[in-house]
């Protein structure tokens, strides 16, 4: 009674700690949706002086995706079709207020005559030709399909937005002149570029001269790369020369991760295939296979379909499907997240091949869209001759097909793609079909004649369960992962801990802002990522769930292009310093006045290789580059010293020098190519980004 009495006068605090814990509950729940209303009143990214606003990008974003959505008919855009979207309208601020504006300042704009040019003219551009809806039935660019769709580009789609085919266009053509604007920059810059007439003369002496040389090459693999020991002044002397190589281009974040796994216990699986096994006796007794399946919806099915082999995905069981007679059972077997057993109810043999004659209608010399209409009347016309006339194949063949006198039948594999999917699915004797023989560049009219041959088949009937953790096991897991992280309060000490921690599944990697996965778990590690950005060097984050797994992460420090230090990359660099030592311990083995001699001492052979030049430059399976520099400067029977090559360490001899073969057409050719080379600009605009400071703060909003 005491107690009772006790519990009235205190009723307030009782009432006020359950309330505390219901709106602390409540909160966990709709917190992080807090987090997104808080993030949409941020920025997308700022660069050059201008920013992407979230409300801004969310307009255009909706606007992309209705569209997009209408094109399917209403469906709703998969993950990776909206990621694909976000990165495209990101990517479109940023070169518009980069490239674009640069362009722009030059000077460097499209002409009105340009444009007409490019969409009307005899000089259209490729990417307008590559649009399906501007496409042929025979997949060839048709001017007028292009033409007509100006003509009616205020008549939008049924079900979309008004103006959306508009919009469509004009954000496609303003891509095409904003290339059309950047090829301009790039010829003014290659025009720029002068290659010199000794440096002509040297190349084509390069390339016309060959060489035939003798041997040795001693690989890599004779020595344990691995177990090569590094000192520090070593690594701080390659850092120090190759920096430049290691320049990150985005900032990345170096993360301690540490995992646990949260899979099923002993007894868990155990219990989980208790459970199966009982369904599989229910399965076998079952005398009605249609309503047994039934009855256990999600967690089984079948349906009437017969699948070959290479139509199954799980090829760990496919020889045993088809091993077991009708009616057998297969499994139970664990598929990733779930148990499966599968009954095999039926097998029989389908039609891998069909026997077919066909009329081909070749369009390679239409040059004309008359001509292009008059061939398409000519198919329709023949079709009907054979299809609803009934006349003679082969004598209709033998007057219309552009292989005319080749009628014997032909067998088409399954895999036959030009002509595959409708004759083999729904192909019947006698039935006839059009079908674009695309290599071809033609159109043929086939009359199915037989299913030669058959492949094994079956039709099966699966049953599934849940292969996951028990609670109680999901319990001990979080509290051996909590556990953990209460003995490390700083990045650095995961690794110390989770080395004594048989549970722990510990990896380092680098992380940047657009980083799909992370080393150690499966799933999206969106906020793993996000975590790391914000936080410090040192610091360690919170119990984070990627899939099935609960994640520690610590941020062992952030490398950007300004500031990285060696103990950034030390891991990227040390196979790079061994790389370097094992060459130099495999050159001093190769001493000797003679390549006999030093194959003698790495028990390696002596090998030629005739007419070895730049056009030429393989020693087995790999290039070897740097060997064919040495061999254009030895004199003849001059041995050289050892080389580091591709794939071993060569030492090498010229026997003969040949001299350049090249006629004057070859060599002008060989000399415009080369030049062309020399002059191209690559990674140009790379560079120019790389000026501008990028804020992407894209991972704090998505």
């Amino acid at each position: 009674m005491k107690i009772i009495s006790t519990i009235q006068k205190r009723a307030y605090i009782i009432f006020g700690v359950i309330g505390f814990c219901i709106i602390a509950f409540l909160y966990q729940d709709i917190s992080p949706n807090l987090s997104n209303m808080a993030a949409r009143d941020s920025y997308i990214g700022k660069i050059n002086g201008e920013t992407l606003e979230y409300d801004d990008y969310r307009k255009e974003y909706d606007k992309r995706e209705t569209e997009m959505k209408a094109q399917k008919s209403g469906q709703a855009l998969t993950e990776e079709e909206s990621n694909q979207l976000r990165d495209q309208i990101f990517s479109q601020f940023v070169k518009k207020n980069t490239i674009t504006k640069m362009l722009s300042n030059l000077g460097i704009t499209i002409s009105d005559k340009e444009i007409i040019e490019i969409t009307r003219g005899q000089n259209i551009d490729p990417a307008f030709m590559q649009i399906p809806a501007f496409k042929n039935q025979m997949g060839q660019f048709d001017p007028m399909a292009l033409e007509n769709f100006l003509k009616t580009i205020n008549q939008d789609e049924p079900g979309t937005p008004p103006g959306t085919r508009l919009r469509q266009w004009n954000a496609f053509a303003e891509e095409i002149l904003e290339n059309r604007k950047v090829n301009k920059f790039n010829q003014i810059v290659e025009n720029a570029l002068y290659v010199p007439k000794w440096q002509s003369d040297y190349d084509i002496k390069l390339f016309g001269t060959s060489t035939d040389i003798k041997y040795v090459a001693v690989p890599y693999s004779t020595i344990d790369v691995e177990k090569i020991k590094c000192e520090k002044s070593e690594l701080e002397e390659y850092f120090d020369k190759n920096k430049y190589k290691f320049t990150a281009l985005v900032p990345t974040v170096q993360v301690a991760v540490a995992s646990f796994d949260l899979k099923p216990s002993l007894d868990d699986s155990s219990q989980i295939f208790t459970k199966i096994n009982a369904r599989i006796e229910e399965m076998r007794a079952a005398t009605n296979d249609t309503s047994f399946f039934r009855a256990y919806g999600d967690n089984g099915g079948y349906n009437t379909n017969f699948y070959s082999a290479d139509q199954l995905g799980d090829h760990q069981r496919i020889s045993e499907m088809f091993a077991a007679a009708p009616r057998e059972i297969v499994g139970p077997y664990i598929d990733k997240d779930n148990v499966k057993a599968f009954r095999v109810l039926s097998k029989k043999n389908i039609a891998d091949s069909v026997l077919v004659k066909t009329i081909t209608i070749s369009f390679q010399d239409v040059k004309t869209q008359e001509a292009q209409m008059q061939r398409y009347k000519l198919i329709d016309s023949i079709f009907k001759m054979v299809d609803t006339l009934n006349m003679d194949f082969d004598q209709v063949a033998a007057k219309y097909s552009a292989d005319r006198g080749q009628s014997p039948p032909t067998v088409l594999a399954r895999a036959d793609k030009s002509l595959n999917s409708e004759i083999f699915w729904h192909g019947a004797t006698t039935r006839h079909f059009k079908t674009i023989a695309e290599k071809e560049g033609a159109i043929k009219i086939v009359k199915v004649i037989n299913f030669p041959a058959r492949i094994p088949a079956v039709q099966i009937g699966e049953i599934s369960m849940p292969y996951v953790p028990s609670n109680e096991t999901q319990q001990a897991i979080l509290s051996k992962a909590m556990q953990f992280i209460q003995k490390c309060t700083n990045a650095k000490q995961i690794e110390k801990v989770a080395k004594n921690n048989p549970d722990v599944k510990f990896k380092t990697t680098y992380v940047n802002k657009e980083t799909k996965t992370l080393e150690g778990t499966e799933g999206n590690p969106k906020e793993a990522i996000r975590w790391a950005f914000n936080s410090k060097s040192g610091e360690v984050s919170s119990m984070i769930q990627i899939g099935n797994n609960y994640v520690y992460c610590g941020n062992l420090g952030s490398r950007s292009r300004e500031d990285i230090k060696l103990e950034d990359i030390e891991a990227e660099i040390t196979p790079m310093v061994r790389n370097e030592k094992a060459f130099k311990m495999i050159a001093a083995k190769m001493s000797g006045k003679t390549l006999e001699e030093i194959a003698a001492k790495n028990k390696v052979s002596v090998d030629t290789s005739m007419n070895f030049s730049y056009g030429k430059s393989a020693l087995g399976a790999m290039p070897e580059p740097a060997v064919v520099t040495v061999a254009s400067g030895l004199k003849a029977n001059q041995l050289s010293k050892p080389i580091k090559g591709t794939g071993a360490v060569f030492c090498i001899m010229t026997t003969k020098v040949n001299p350049s073969n090249m006629g004057p057409a070859e060599e002008l050719q060989t000399k415009t190519q080369l030049n062309q080379g020399f002059k191209e600009v690559r990674g140009l605009f790379e560079a120019i980004l790389n000026r501008f400071h990028m804020d992407d703060n894209r991972i704090n909003v998505f």
